[in-house]
This record gives C-alpha cells, structure tokens and sequence, in this order.
C-alpha cells in the first residue's frame, strides 16, 4: 500500500475530513489537508500528515484509541477492531529503518495500523 492510500485510509479510520490538494501533486502541495472555516467560509488548508506531523499522528492514535509499545530497535502500534481482534503494526529504526528515527517509526506503525482498522471495516 502507498503512502497516500495509507493516509487516505488512516484519515478516514480517524473521523478526519480530508480533501486532494487543488493541484493533486505530492511535490508542490499536501497531498491531504482539512479545510478550516471561519463563519462558513474556507480560509485556508491545513496539510494532514500523521507520517511526518508528531500533533497529527497524536491524534490519530487518540481518536483512533492506538496504543504505542517501545521495544530496543522497533515500535509497536496496535488497536482493537470492532470484533476485538487486536491489529498490530511493528516498525523499526535501527539499522537505516526509517532513519533510525523512533519518531518517524512510531509514526508509520501507527498509520498503518489506522489504515489497517479502516480496511478491516471495509473488507467485514
């Protein structure tokens, strides 16, 4: 699954309204961003990106009810489906994984795992 699938699907698991960027391109322009509104009218976007944004990933893990568990090189995401199976996503940063950034693998782990929550609802 890509990147923007994965954002699409962990958007989606997390009640989070989002729309494509005017120009549709990921080089110039957030591929998602959820419009602000001021008495009705949009007055700007706001790029939604939990794979990059620490705030936008914390709160997917919380409306999402992720929980994040640390071992020595990887972490953990997992969450409980609607059946009360358990859904879990590992990423690890040691060795050139994800920059050997833990930052970046909680964020991935728990992208995936919201993704993995929405598909899960999709496909029962």
């Amino acid at each position: 699954m890509g990147d923007r699938t994965l954002l699409e699907m962990a958007a989606k698991s997390a009640g989070v309204d989002v729309h494509e960027s005017d120009d549709g391109t990921i080089q110039c322009r957030p591929i998602l961003a959820v419009y602000h509104y001021v008495q009705g009218q949009p007055y700007s976007e706001h790029e939604w990106n939990p794979l990059r944004e620490d705030a936008d990933c914390a709160r997917m893990e919380v409306a999402c009810r992720i929980g994040i568990n640390w071992f020595d090189a990887r972490v953990t995401a997992s969450v409980e489906d609607a059946e009360g199976d358990q859904i879990e996503c590992s990423e690890s940063f040691a060795n050139g994984h994800n920059n050997h950034d833990p930052n970046a693998a909680r964020r991935r782990a728990s992208t995936r795992a919201a993704a993995a929550l929405e598909q899960g609802k999709q496909n029962g």
